[in-house]
């Protein structure tokens, strides 16, 4: 099939400004020069989301004798400004993912316990959770957000193929709603390679400074596949991955803690759901596009999307001033709830990184064979212990045999072997105590030989024990995340911040949570009762302790007072009996909220700012070249109608311009408003 695009191909040589292009699509983002290192923040954010309500029916040969073949497409037809990537470029794209992850099937993910079994869970013997290289959120809880979004399962059919030629739309916008570039969508899922597509296409055109932050709904997944699978290695140093705002309480809050826009500090207020609100502008062709034809669908989305980007150029600056208004609003409310909280912003800041330090750590696994492999470990610092034993016994006895002389050789010999044996000591001291570690938490109690331990290797009571550990670990984990999720829940709904498909969405996932801290508990408490019917056998003290049950009545209050913070019969180093501060004291979780609502206002500000140049720098270009035009015309009727074209624009403009220099502009055009300013008051 041809291409019907007349998107511009990223030339050899990196850019050094944004291409005119991207200049076109939005004044805001790319209306002005940004210098290099001038922020934390990223210079441009895009927003990505698909939409399958916008899909077209399959067209079938009318004809007699032609039912059920394919119909002919209709004629091409393709707009001057079409935004719409190349059905070539996303085919590139699909080839080159498919070709860097593995075959279907492949390292599959586990299921759940309850599908297939109480230890399907483990990945493999003795294998536990664990962090990827360049992620900060472990593997379990970014699995558990994949399963809850239907958005990372590109397997997952959102529209049937068999119905439908088209299946839907992908659109990349920046945080003003305007869109940058969109694509076609054949496939019944949502792949990522749609994505990726976007941002290589966004990406090359930038210059090569400048860093721009994603948000996306799943934006967790397709950071963890482009690192994974090297998907975007050219651009990766430059780009920091999001979840868009309203799509965050579906995720795992340990999630959260790292992708949520209001929690990164590099976000300002931008919410990363302007695809929803594109949606909403395109819901009255969804009728059409499902009879009409394969181009004149893509046609008709690219003209409306045009035209709703000529009404938000022409609202650019009550955009901003709105948004300029309603943030200071927000920042005063801020600083004086923050005022009242008696800690410093460091102490604040440290106390949310001990959170996410904390609440991010890998979660110990349940295995069959855990209590095998502990006394495995007991045994081998054992052979090591005795080893080193040996050694300096050796050492020792050849220290005695040197003979007494003053001689350099004999002194130098002296010293080397007591340089030996000390550094053998201090070896012998290191895994004695690692011994005596790891027999505590077994419950070993008095010293036990070598020999009987081997017997023991098997015990149940060591493989109770231990996954009961793993068990309070995750409990504590997952209850901790309850906690926080309602909270915040709780303060979005009372703000009026959520619609009501994501208050359900959200509390479904939080019923979810809470039938699995259920199944947690329960499993915990059965390990508990075998315990009690294994102490005194097998060579287990009969005054061994048992570790308390759990109750799930005030549990998810996390008292400070709970048996759930005491480490009776469990040994574990991981909880000293001791509720952190980020937890425990509401001061300290409020403090930790209005620190980041503030530094959020502030970045806002700041972008707000930055795009009143950028918009201001765009309308100097515009009018300059207006200028240039009018004075090179050659006849009246070209003369008018470039000063026709003048005009409209300055009155379109009129809003933005008055708007736009009401702000405390830190970024100084050279001439404020260019020739077209002068125009503007003549009329």
């Amino acid at each position: 099939m041809p291409s019907r695009t007349t998107l511009p191909h990223p030339g050899p040589d990196p850019p050094i400004s944004p291409s005119d292009y991207l200049r076109s699509r939005c004044p805001l983002c790319f209306g002005g020069v940004n210098k290099v290192g001038e922020s934390k923040l990223p210079e441009f954010f895009l927003c990505l989301d698909a939409c399958f309500a916008l899909r077209r029916n399959k067209d079938y040969d009318c004809r007699p004798g032609q039912k059920k073949q394919p119909g002919t497409q209709d004629p091409r037809i393709v707009p001057p400004g079409t935004r719409e990537l190349p059905r070539s470029f996303l085919e590139a794209w699909k080839a080159r993912v498919e070709a860097a992850r593995p075959v279907k099937g492949h390292e599959r993910r586990t299921k759940h316990a309850s599908k297939q079994g109480e230890y399907a869970v483990d990945v493999a013997d003795g294998e536990g959770d664990c962090v990827e290289p360049g992620l900060r959120v472990p593997n379990s809880y970014l699995d558990n957000c994949g399963e809850s979004f239907i958005a990372a399962d590109g397997e997952r059919v959102k529209t049937p193929g068999q119905h439908f030629s088209d299946t839907g739309m992908m659109a990349g916008v920046c945080r003003h709603d305007r869109v940058i570039v969109w694509s076609n969508m054949w496939t019944p899922g949502e792949q990522q390679f749609y994505a990726l597509a976007i941002i290589d296409f966004v990406m090359a055109q930038l210059p090569v400074h400048w860093r721009v932050g994603i948000l996306y709904d799943v934006g967790c997944q397709i950071h963890r596949s482009t690192l994974k699978w090297n998907l975007l290695p050219q651009w990766m140093p430059r780009i920091v991955f999001g979840i868009s705002v309203f799509h965050a309480y579906g995720h795992q809050w340990v999630c959260q803690l790292w992708y949520h826009p209001r929690k990164g500090n590099i976000w300002g207020l931008t919410d990363g759901e302007g695809c929803e609100r594109l949606w909403s502008d395109l819901r009255s062709l969804i009728p059409n596009l499902r009879v009409t034809g394969f181009h004149r669908r893509l046609f008709l989305l690219d003209l409306q999307i045009e035209h709703q980007d000529r009404l938000k150029l022409c609202q650019a600056g009550v955009w901003l001033e709105k948004r300029v208004r309603a943030t200071k609003a927000r920042l005063a409310l801020a600083e004086a709830k923050r005022d009242k909280i008696q800690y410093t912003d460091e102490y604040l800041q440290a106390q949310f990184e001990a959170q996410r330090a904390y609440q991010s750590r890998p979660l110990e696994r349940q295995s069959k064979k855990k209590g095998f492999h502990a006394v495995e470990k007991i045994l081998a610092v054992r052979q090591r212990l005795n080893a080193a034993q040996d050694l300096v016994e050796v050492l020792q006895k050849q220290l005695m045999s040197v003979p007494l002389s003053d001689s350099i050789a004999s002194r130098n010999e002296v010293a080397e072997i007591t340089t030996s044996i000390a550094e053998q000591e201090k070896i012998v001291s290191r895994l004695s105590k690692q011994d005596n570690d790891l027999t505590a938490v077994l419950q070993l109690g008095d010293p036990i030989s070598y020999e009987k331990l081997e017997k023991m290797r098997g015990h149940a009571w060591f493989e109770h024990q231990l996954n009961m550990r793993a068990l309070k670990a995750r409990i504590i984990a997952k209850a901790c995340e309850k906690n926080f999720e309602t909270r915040n829940l709780t303060g979005a709904f009372r703000s009026k911040a959520v619609d009501h498909n994501t208050m359900e969405h959200t509390t479904k996932a939080l019923k979810r949570r809470y039938r699995s801290v259920k199944s947690l508990v329960a499993d915990y408490n059965k390990r508990r009762l075998n315990m009690m019917k294994l102490r005194g056998r097998g060579g287990i003290s009969k005054n061994a302790i048992i570790p308390p049950p759990i109750d799930m009545k005030g549990l998810f209050g996390l008292d400070v007072n709970n048996d759930i913070w005491q480490d009776i019969g469990l040994a574990d180093d991981e909880f000293d009996g001791t509720v952190p501060p980020w937890l425990g004291d509401e001061d300290v979780r409020n403090g930790i909220r209005l620190m980041q609502e503030v530094v959020n206002c502030r970045d806002e500000l700041y972008l707000c700012d930055r795009e009143s140049y950028s918009l201001q720098q765009w309308f100097e270009d515009e009018s300059a070249a207006l200028m240039a035009a009018s004075n090179a015309c050659q006849g009246v009727f070209v003369w008018f109608s470039s000063q026709l074209s003048e005009a409209l624009i300055v009155y379109k403009l009129f809003q933005m311009m008055i708007l736009s220099s009401s702000f405390e502009n830190t970024f100084k055009p050279s001439v404020i408003w260019g020739r077209g300013g002068v125009r503007l008051l003549m009329l």
